[in-house]
């Protein structure tokens, strides 16, 4: 089990922000929810999570924007970006942001979850 991390999950898709809290509990990590980088920047002093699952083409602020917004205030969390729209440039500014890793959609759920434990901080 791997309850002690918590893994925050930024999709503004409700129904893959549910599939990927569905994959991440059954994996036995804790889960938090949010709809946009806005809501998570809201609450981020406050999270406990350990990495950062995070769309990269939402509404408002895109999960690049997000990592910046983060290494703005000095907050390093692991991000791992997922998008449907996936390209060599987009694979490109993803790890120039500092991504942990970049996934197309659909991705394998083994991949997700690799890219989890490559991120998750050493005790």
């Amino acid at each position: 089990m791997h309850r002690k991390w918590t893994i925050a999950i930024i999709e503004d898709d409700a129904q893959v922000r549910e599939g990927l809290d569905n994959l991440l509990r059954a994996a036995g990590y804790a889960t938090a929810l949010y709809p946009s980088a806005e809501a998570f920047l809201e609450e981020v002093r406050s999270t406990e999570a350990s990495v950062v699952v995070s769309d990269i083409h939402m509404r408002e602020l895109s999960g690049l924007d997000l990592k910046m917004h983060l290494d703005e205030r000095d907050i390093r969390l692991p991000i791992i970006l997922i998008t449907a729209l996936f390209d060599h440039e987009t694979f490109a500014l993803a790890t120039k942001a500092g991504a942990v890793a970049c996934l197309g959609k659909p991705f394998n759920d083994e991949e997700l979850l690799e890219a989890i434990k490559a991120a998750i901080p050493p005790l």
